[in-house]
């Protein structure tokens, strides 16, 4: 059971999606600093673009990043000195230490099998610690209106985008609150970040003010079932 390795070249020369990414990581955050309990340690799965680990690095003493990727390792390395980064695929990995933080920002479809993926973080959290996750859901409103507009078949099916960039699997967030309850682990809050009504071309074909943007982001907050992606607060039962 592997991680699966995906082209690094997409997250600098992919700029489609960059309105509504910096939308939804910047919720990411918001919404781990609202609900974590202490900020003495963060471990995060996966560097991305690095837009996490640089909102991150602002608000928690320790932190520790995981990525499989030793370009990416390399440069972030290079680039923060103060945070500790492993070369290693998710499944391997063996802490030294118990985390009061733990974030999955969008790497759960990319494993084999993101149930027990769940359960063998679960094993690394302190007494009190929780698991960020935040995670694409196929049962976005803009997908469910292309369905039934004919233009999307089936609602679990991969973009050539997603295959890119190493996604697995595409679920919607009826299945995503079942795979973290097939975990042993408890959904404390869960929330939306980033409402989409249209596909990115369309949306970004209107020109829509900024203001716009984050009002789909702060709606999407009451909306996680057909929000573009879902933000769960999980813990051990």
């Amino acid at each position: 059971m592997k991680t699966i390795k995906h082209d690094i070249n997409m997250y600098n020369s992919d700029m489609f999606y960059e309105q509504e990414n910096i939308i939804m990581m910047q919720r990411y955050i918001d919404y781990i600093l609202q609900y974590s309990n202490t900020h003495n340690n963060f471990l995060e799965l996966g560097i991305g673009r690095g837009e996490t680990i640089r909102l991150l690095q602002k608000h928690f003493d320790s932190i520790t990043v995981i990525d499989g990727e030793t370009q990416l390792i390399d440069k972030y390395t290079k680039k923060y000195n103060d945070i500790e980064f492993i070369h290693s695929f998710f499944e391997n990995y063996k802490p030294k230490q118990k985390f009061d933080n733990i974030g999955m920002g969008f790497i759960l479809d990319l494993v084999d099998s993101p149930t027990n993926l769940l359960q063998m973080y679960s094993n690394f959290l302190s007494k009190k610690g929780k698991i960020f996750i935040s995670i694409e859901n196929a049962l976005s409103l803009h997908r469910i209106i292309a369905h039934e507009a004919g233009l999307l078949p089936n609602l679990n099916s991969l973009s050539e985008s997603n295959k890119k960039f190493g996604h697995k699997v595409y679920y919607g967030y009826d299945k995503w609150v079942k795979i973290i309850q097939e975990a042993n682990l408890k959904i404390i809050a869960e929330h939306g970040l980033f409402l989409k009504p249209f596909s990115t071309k369309q949306i970004n074909m209107l020109n829509l003010d900024p203001s716009i943007y984050n009002a789909l982001s702060t709606t999407a907050k009451k909306f996680p079932q057909i929000s573009n992606a879902c933000f769960f607060v999980v813990e051990k039962q």
